[in-house]
């Protein structure tokens, strides 16, 4: 197809480019993408620059400017603020930890493990996990348990028994926005009347129809919206596709043999577009997470303003158990035949296999609507409150957490390192972060593995 062999010399393009452009002054991230003119976009593709703002070129430096085009490939320079995925100040500070210092995170996890519950029974706390404390917007290199809220407020404004403590024992707590987290499938107003601006406009031959289908494509169970196509993986002698439960299998709703259609059907795919049909999911637990106790609340608050009067430096927490956690959110679907899929990533390339990621290993992904995009680990072992629509809630532990690299229909994207080992199913996400299922616990329950 016309649009692949362009996005496939953009990114070679972008290979031979990314160190220069990454030294310019302000420059945060590089990606592909349709140019946009005038705030819409275009069907022309270009190499997308990343920047914390937009300055005007009198006020840089000739070496910070961004070429209007680069070996005929034309430049769009977007501004992103400081979520995107290569900040190189963040990237350079949690590289330089992880440099033989693995083990000082061991002490903060098991911190972070043993107040999981308290801390997500906070009202405003939807995750909590482990990654290196941020002051003033910069990283440092102290761990820390990060407490994930949908909004910061000022602690005159929450009540005594929802304030996060500063530390937990001899560790740190670092407060950061996320807003509400939610599984990144499509949820649109009106399905199947998409306008020129919707939001979950996205790049075109993401959602086309393949044959053979590769990862990063849109695919969904007949009956949801539309998800990613992850990659291929192998049971025995017999080919998969990966995704989400909630994108093959409906949240649990659906039937072994339910058709799968590519591209799902909020892109126009209808029956006549099945590809697959489902083969196997591992059952999603919903609970919604823990609610406030009006009188367990008031209680906390009475008997710590008591032992305050009196002199005391204890604290009472009131708390409720989580309900049971769920560590991935996953099903596998068996094409109709296996020339109707194919074991490349759209933009990426062929996996080279598995590994595991930790803090700070840089990460990729093809999706159906944000394409393909870059980020790094920001936390491990997080814990988090995930809604799936309406009150459906399903407590997620043992995450791997990125940045902003996803938005919905991104559900069910293989996340790889840098070079090219799957080490994630992205499955959630909110404004400013993505919740990625560590690949070996996806392998493990569907007893798969990668195809290569």
């Amino acid at each position: 197809m016309a649009a692949e062999k362009g996005i496939e010399e953009i990114r070679a393009v972008r290979d031979r480019h990314e160190k220069h452009l990454l030294k310019k002054k302000n420059v945060v991230g590089l990606g592909i993408g349709y140019k946009e003119v005038e705030g819409q976009k275009t069907e022309q593709l270009s190499l997308v620059v990343m920047v914390r703002k937009k300055e005007w070129p009198s006020q840089l430096d000739a070496k910070d400017l961004v070429p209007s085009e680069i070996e005929g490939v034309p430049v769009d320079v977007k501004a992103v603020g400081e979520i995107v995925a290569l900040s190189s100040g963040n990237l350079s500070q949690r590289s330089a930890f992880l440099e033989g210092q693995e083990k000082d995170l061991e002490p903060v996890i098991k911190v972070k493990r043993r107040n999981v519950d308290y801390l997500l029974s906070r009202r405003n706390v939807v995750a909590c996990g482990v990654g290196l404390k941020e002051v003033e917007g910069g990283i440092t290199d102290e761990p820390c348990v990060v407490v994930s809220v949908t909004k910061k407020m000022p602690e005159e404004q929450l009540s005594p028994a929802d304030i996060v403590p500063k530390k937990l024992g001899e560790v740190r707590t670092d407060v950061q926005e996320t807003g509400v987290i939610r599984a990144l499938v499509l949820y649109p107003l009106s399905l199947g009347q998409r306008t020129k601006g919707d939001k979950y406009r996205a790049l075109q031959d993401h959602t086309d129809r393949w044959r053979p289908a590769p990862g990063g494509v849109s695919i969904g169970h007949v009956d949801i919206t539309g998800g990613t196509l992850g990659c291929l993986v192998t049971r025995g002698d017999h080919l998969f596709i990966l995704a989400n439960n909630h994108v093959l299998a409906n949240s649990n709703a659906a039937e072994k043999r339910d058709p799968i259609i590519q591209p799902a059907r909020y892109d126009g795919g209808t029956v006549d577009d099945r590809i697959a049909t489902l083969e196997d999911f591992i059952p999603l637990n919903f609970g919604a997470g823990p609610p406030s106790c009006s009188i367990a609340t008031g209680v906390e608050s009475f008997l710590n303003s008591l032992a305050k009067l009196l002199g005391s430096s204890h604290r009472v927490m009131a708390f409720q158990e989580l309900p049971e956690a769920n560590r991935v959110d996953a099903a596998i679907a068996r094409p109709l035949s296996d020339d109707l899929v194919e074991k490349r990533i759209l933009v990426i390339g062929v996996p080279k296999g598995s590994r595991d990621a930790t803090l700070g290993t840089r990460v990729k992904k093809s999706g159906r609507t944000s394409g393909f995009t870059t980020g790094e680990i920001i936390q491990i072992d997080v814990t988090a409150q995930v809604s799936y629509g309406g009150a459906k809630i399903a407590i997620f532990e043992d995450q791997l957490m990125a940045g902003a690299m996803s938005k919905g229909g991104d559900s069910g994207a293989a996340v790889l390192d840098e070079e090219d080992f799957v080490i994630g199913l992205l499955f959630a996400g909110s404004y400013t972060t993505t919740i990625i299922n560590p690949i070996q616990f996806v392998l493990e329950a569907l007893n798969v593995e990668i195809a290569i």
